[in-house]
């Protein structure tokens, strides 16, 4: 299992840059961007949100990939799972810059991503065409959960059919049996959204986790001028560190 995105804050922590405090990070940070950019990342952060992620599962055209990551980074959804395909198809199609605010795990098997989000108290759904999938819409999504889109042959694959907890489809009312993989995804971002706003339930990140992410963006804002953030931070590194 790893981790593609660059933990810039946690990077430059471990080299001693920065402090450990996120609100100090903030405060440093927050008003060295434009009024604009700084209202923009407040509210984004603020409508951010971990309660459901999606897994890409050897989806081998990267068009299509990208198209998933944009999707669930406009939609909030900052983190993604990802089983990459064994031979990949390049496309021209970018994730127009959402991959990098995306927090994106790579696993090698489907029970290796199961059992991850599952011991972080995820239950576990597929995307299928099974007898037993429901309809998008009865599927309640109150509960965090981690749900497996599968690739554009073949869907999800055994392994992921068997070890998840429930089975799920968006209705076809025409011909054609199914969607493309992306824009699957971005039916199910639109409808899991939808879902969470109108539960009332929390679904959003907590003070403190926004605290963090916010931190992380503002370090990620400025992680090419190293030598800056050394000079900002250079009375506060060398300070007692806090916990958040």
């Amino acid at each position: 299992m790893s981790r593609e995105n660059k933990n810039y804050l946690d990077r430059f922590r471990s080299e001693g840059i920065l402090p450990e405090s996120d609100q100090i990070v903030i405060d440093a940070l927050i008003d060295r961007l434009t009024p604009q950019r700084k209202k923009k990342l407040q509210e984004t952060v603020s409508k951010r949100s971990k309660h459901f992620i999606g897994i890409m599962e050897h989806i081998y055209d990267q068009g299509n990939v990208h198209a998933v990551i944009r999707s669930s980074e406009g939609l909030g959804f900052y983190r993604l799972g990802r089983i990459a395909a064994e031979h990949q198809k390049h496309s021209s199609r970018t994730t127009s810059g959402a991959d990098k605010w995306m927090e994106i795990v790579d696993f090698k098997t489907p029970s290796q991503a199961v059992h991850h989000y599952r011991s972080h108290g995820y239950r576990i759904g597929a995307t299928a065409m099974t007898p037993k999938a429901l309809p998008l819409e009865e599927v309640d999504f109150s509960k965090p959960t981690a749900l497996f889109f599968g690739n554009e042959k073949d869907g999800c694959g055994p392994e992921s059919l068997e070890l998840s907890d429930f089975h799920c489809r968006i209705p076809m009312l025409g011909f054609t049996q199914s969607f493309n993989i992306s824009v699957a995804a971005a039916i199910t971002f639109y409808h899991v959204r939808s879902f969470l706003r109108a539960s009332k339930k929390p679904y959003l990140l907590t003070p403190s986790e926004q605290k963090n992410l916010t931190a992380k963006y503002l370090v990620d804002a400025f992680a090419h001028r190293p030598a800056f953030l050394k000079e900002i931070f250079k009375s506060t590194s060398s300070c007692p560190r806090f916990d958040t």
